[in-house]
């Protein structure tokens, strides 16, 4: 399947029911979503409720941990954190990359399911609570 022709809103399975929050998104991040969702067009901080889909845009390897420990306290048992890093940055030691993510996902109980393209430059994972 070619997802470059799925809008991303689908990609990241966010319809008009969703709540979500997006931390620290680029500026063109609407445009990037594509679509018709009628989405409110804000950006509500974490502690603006219990979301079913947070979407948090990790540039510092030091932040990862505490930027998804923050989501999970705001997260719906049943909810998503998608995580993006810049895949353009020059690699360094405070680089954010999927090992460093799906590591620190693994030690906060959550499971990495996948991961996308989303834009020249930026990737993200899908990161869901474990079951039992």
């Amino acid at each position: 399947m070619n997802t470059k022709l799925i809008p991303l809103w689908q990609q990241l399975e966010i319809s008009n029911d969703t709540f979500a929050a997006v931390i620290n998104p680029p500026e063109n991040y609407f445009q990037l979503l594509g679509g018709n969702v009628t989405q409110q067009r804000s950006l509500p901080g974490l502690n603006a409720g219990r979301f079913d889909l947070i979407h948090v845009f990790v540039t510092d390897a030091s932040l990862v941990k505490d930027q998804i420990m923050e989501s999970l306290f705001s997260l719906t048992p049943w909810g998503i954190i998608w995580v993006s890093w810049k895949t353009d940055s020059p690699k360094t030691t405070n680089s954010v990359n999927q090992d460093k993510i799906k590591k620190t996902a693994k030690v906060l109980g959550l499971t990495a399911e996948f991961t996308l393209t989303i834009h020249d430059g930026w990737n993200t994972i899908k990161l869901t609570p474990k079951t039992s």
